[in-house]
């Protein structure tokens, strides 16, 4: 069987749920062809060896020929290059399946279905709610979702949360959804204490320095990082608060705004976009993960549920995490007991003392979520049942 992956945008090497799916399947004997775009200020990854064990094969990396130069992507004239581009492409390929990766993808693969009858599945990345959409041009977008996403053979989303949403919006049937939260791939792993040495190096910090990590788009409205910096000012002198944003921006307006806020000297700044196992090293090197999302704004925020990448990774290798209170997170951390919930930034510093107390059992309990809930063993087989299903 052969698949092309759609991601018309420069984030596919900083997506777990989009790159892991591309290495399960093709870890499963799958031909993916992932039709992507570089951005400079990205991390942008060519051919993406597997890096878990037994992995047997890799997606073909095929990039769009005009580089993005910016974190912000022109999408009209990009998405017009990208679709002539890959109109040309598909049609000399012989693809049995098209998955396409966030609502860009969906109307690209469904004019291509609309011409060469390609089936294509819908993989939802964000939430697109009607009652939120105010312009015209998002108007356009949400009736094109909901078209093409009706005319898809199935739905992949991160969790059931979500999944109750979009079939609401779109009015899909709730049959044709498959659950797969935005992780990475394989099982938790415990930390190598090589690479928070590494980091107490580079920043020339005490060897009793507890860092605190929040990652992410880190400059979005939602990230409500001021917040977080401005509690962090009352932290202990020996914790620091490490900020890393998925892009470059190291020449960004808001990094110096940030600094300015950072009166006390509690906040580290890693400017350099880093590629999956450069990003790994970094939370390894952490002690506890902390993520904060202004719900207010969107519905897509309220109900990040298991589409947050970067919870994700911090369970992943043993980080206790503290996140304020939005659906599904207060249920999860209060059954695992691997971190804590906030309403408010202010309370982090008390999060941080009850965690630190009791932090082996912490890091014990975050791994075990990981492994319980976001794994992706727990949920490929039956993705890749549905798709093979799909080939007969």
């Amino acid at each position: 069987m052969k698949i092309a992956l759609l991601m018309p945008s420069g984030q596919y090497a900083s997506t777990p749920c989009v790159r892991s799916l591309a290495e399960e399947l093709a870890d499963a004997g799958i031909v993916v062809d992932v039709f992507t775009v570089k951005n400079r200020t990205l991390p942008s990854v060519d051919k993406i060896g597997n890096k878990i064990q037994n992995a047997t094969s890799a997606p073909n990396i095929i990039n769009y020929p005009i580089v993005q130069s910016g974190f912000w992507e022109n999408i009209p004239v990009l998405m017009t290059g990208f679709f002539l581009w890959l109109f040309l492409k598909v049609r000399r390929g012989q693809y049995d399946l098209i998955i396409a990766c966030g609502i860009r993808a969906l109307i690209l693969a469904g004019m291509i279905n609309l011409f060469y009858k390609r089936p294509y599945i819908y993989n939802s990345l964000e939430l697109y709610i009607q009652h939120e959409i105010t312009s015209i041009k998002g108007n356009i977008g949400k009736k094109l979702e909901k078209y093409f996403n009706k005319r898809a053979e199935f739905t992949i989303i991160q969790d059931h949360i979500r999944s109750k949403i979009l079939v609401e919006e779109n009015g899909i049937n709730s049959d044709s959804i498959l659950l797969f939260p935005n992780s990475p791939r394989g099982g938790a792993v415990q930390k190598d204490p090589v690479e928070k040495e590494y980091l107490l190096n580079k920043y020339s910090l005490d060897p009793d320095t507890k860092l605190i990590l929040y990652a992410g788009t880190i400059f979005a409205p939602w990230a409500m990082t001021p917040n977080l910096i401005r509690a962090a000012q009352d932290w202990p002198e020996h914790w620091k608060l490490l900020l890393h944003c998925r892009a470059d921006t190291s020449t960004m307006r808001e990094l110096e705004q940030f600094k300015a806020i950072d009166k006390a000297s509690r906040v580290l700044f890693s400017t350099k976009p880093l590629d999956g196992a450069e990003y790994e090293k970094l939370v390894q090197g952490c002690d506890v993960g902390v993520s904060l999302y202004d719900g207010d704004l969107s519905d897509n925020i309220k109900y990040v549920g298991l589409s947050s990448g970067k919870l994700a990774q911090f369970l992943k290798y043993g980080l206790p995490i503290i996140v304020n209170n939005i659906p599904m997170w207060p249920e999860l951390i209060a059954k695992y007991k691997c971190g804590a919930i906030v309403h408010q930034s202010q309370e982090i510093k008390g999060a941080l003392d009850k965690i630190f107390k009791d932090y082996e059992r912490c890091v014990e309990n975050a791994e075990q979520f990981f492994d319980s809930v976001l794994k992706l063993d727990n949920y490929t087989q039956q993705l890749i049942k549905a798709i093979s299903v799909l080939s007969r």
